[in-house]
């Protein structure tokens, strides 16, 4: 059977709920193909938007500080874009459940470096997931879990729909649409120590890529200090400047070795410090630090960290009031994607994207925390838009004629792979490739780690042709979309070190031991990394950042 649909939207996080949403209202037939149900996507973990909402703020300053956060590499107009329609945007939708002050007013919190964090609650994403969800469901559009998207399927150089497993039956389904919006999230499970779960894997990033869209600024990923260490969970920042204490395995507070302030130092570097204490073997297992809370009240810890608090315990059975937690540097987002104009455009006709899988030029070499989500849920909302708007392309039965085609040769192709003997195992592969971009294409880097990640990663490719799984079959295994998603992570892998190759200074989360320093005059620009038959490439274009100037350094250095 092919299902048909007007708009199909692949991803269940807030991208992707409020794309559907916008298709649903305009009156099409959506629905949502995800690998995980809602509540498990990344979406879950964001805890504010940042709107320009407080009296004597206003959109041109959060512009400001945008500008400051990419460390100059953002273009105006997708900045101008969040700024200005992120308070209507965020008010017409979950104006209701927003924190509110004594007077009544949206409450904005000062939070991770800004002043404009507005709130639902501890668990801001997952509550306006909460309330969209509900609407989709009154609208009838069908949530369809458990289903890994295998291809794109194209016609006349039109996306036509997807094909994808469905790991409960074991069946590849088609899917034929007028138009297909990717919201599949980051790729940050490419490194051992990230808060992205084996989900966020590049799916949609790889998908596009190898259907010819390109991907934009995939050099530049967010490590975070408060890395929680073998969990999905950040500790805020604002920890550092409230009394955590960090050791390493001396018992030492070895930040003090590096910055006058400790702790409470910039934030900016203290993963730079952290990553050179456990290269010179200072760390716990040469892996983490212990954070220590224990010496504050527990009346204290309960106002200022609840959520850290609570995270520890869920997640590691630990008590900060009583216990130390492991930390370390790890990736807390991914900022390159698939390059997008600001109505979701791939340049792939019927193929839109959006989320974190997606890039606009706004983000640059560094974020604020509170600009992912409001970014994702305005370039969504355009995407959705768009997608019920564009219409064209093959009749419907054409469209069937080729995802039936696509079924076809994807239910042999999966079937081969799920009965193949021999060859190396997928998870020893998948476990290299992470423990190579872990330790050579993150938080410092230079020519000779990268070279060889490369070498490492264009050799995994290779085995993965003939790689196995351990356990046979296509239903319930879960195995087999875990191997799907291994060739997506080598897919983006080597972009994301082709990148980091080609850009030769230090810029933002971009940090370069050979090139230490940053370039205006040569790197003011995007990296475009293309796929061709001969592997990525890399090219560059200026950025547009309107009548903005670079200045001698970023706000947060």
């Amino acid at each position: 059977m092919i299902h048909e649909w007007d708009v199909l939207v692949v991803g269940g996080g807030i991208a992707g709920q409020i794309a559907a949403l916008e298709a649903a209202r305009l009156g099409k037939k959506v629905a949502i193909l995800s690998k995980v149900e809602p509540w498990h996507t990344h979406s879950r973990n964001p805890r504010s938007v940042n709107l320009s909402v407080a009296k004597g703020d206003d959109w041109r300053k959060q512009i400001d500080d945008a500008w400051d956060d990419s460390h100059f590499l953002a273009d105006w107009e997708p900045m101008e874009v969040v700024a200005t329609e992120g308070p209507e945007l965020v008010l017409h939708e979950f104006g209701d459940i927003l924190d509110r002050d004594e007077a009544g007013d949206i409450a904005a919190y000062s939070f991770a470096g800004t002043n404009r964090a507005i709130m639902a609650g501890q668990h801001s994403g997952l509550n306006f997931m909460r309330k969209m969800f509900a609407e989709l469901e009154e609208r009838g559009v069908p949530f369809m879990t458990d289903r890994t998207v295998t291809s794109l399927v194209m016609e006349g150089g039109r996306c036509v729909g997807v094909t994808a497993l469905d790991l409960m039956g074991g069946q590849v389904e088609g899917h034929s649409a007028a138009n297909v919006v990717l919201c599949t999230g980051g790729h940050g499970f490419l490194w051992q120590n990230s808060v992205h779960g084996i989900e966020n894997s590049g799916d949609g990033q790889a998908l596009a890529f190898r259907a010819g869209a390109s991907l934009r600024d995939m050099e530049f990923t967010y490590y975070h200090q408060g890395y929680l260490y073998q969990t999905p969970h950040i500790i805020t920042e604002g920890a550092f400047h409230r009394g955590l204490h960090l050791y390493n395995k001396d018992g030492e507070r070895f930040l003090f070795n590096y910055e006058p302030e400790g702790e409470s130092g910039k934030m900016y570097y203290t993963k730079r410090f952290m990553t050179l204490e456990l290269e010179a073997g200072r760390g716990i297992e040469n892996k983490f630090f212990w954070a220590d809370f224990t010496h504050l009240d527990e009346s204290e810890i309960d106002e200022v960290f609840p959520r850290a608090r609570k995270d520890c315990l869920d997640s590691l059975g630990l008590d900060i009031v009583h216990d130390r937690v492991p930390m370390a540097p790890g990736v807390q987002a991914t900022m390159g994607g698939i390059r997008i104009d600001l109505q979701g455009r791939t340049g792939i006709t019927g193929l839109l994207a959006a989320g974190e899988c997606a890039n606009t030029g706004q983000h640059g070499a560094d974020w604020r925390v509170g600009n992912f989500m409001l970014a994702a849920l305005i370039f969504g909302s355009h995407a959705g838009k768009t997608a019920a708007a564009e219409t064209g392309g093959p009749a419907p039965a054409a469209r069937e004629a080729a995802v039936i085609g696509a079924v076809h040769d994807e239910t042999n192709r999966l079937a081969g792979i799920a009965s193949r003997t021999g060859g190396r195992a997928f998870h020893l592969l998948r476990g290299e490739l992470r423990r190579t971009m872990t330790e050579h294409v993150s938080v410092m880097r230079d020519a000779d780690k990268l070279t060889r990640a490369l070498d490492t990663v264009q050799r995994l490719k290779t085995q993965y042709e003939t790689a196995s799984l351990v356990l046979g079959g296509t239903r319930f295994n879960h195995q087999l979309a875990e191997f799907l998603g291994l060739g997506n992570m080598l897919t983006v892998g080597e972009a994301v070190i082709v990148a980091a190759l080609a850009r030769t200074e230090t810029r933002g989360n971009h940090w370069r031991r050979d090139f230490p320093q940053r370039d205006d005059v040569r790197w003011g620009v995007h990296g475009i990394v293309f796929d061709t038959p001969d592997g990525p490439e890399i090219r560059h274009e200026p950025v547009k950042p309107g009548e903005l100037k670079p200045r001698e350094k970023a706000g947060m250095i």
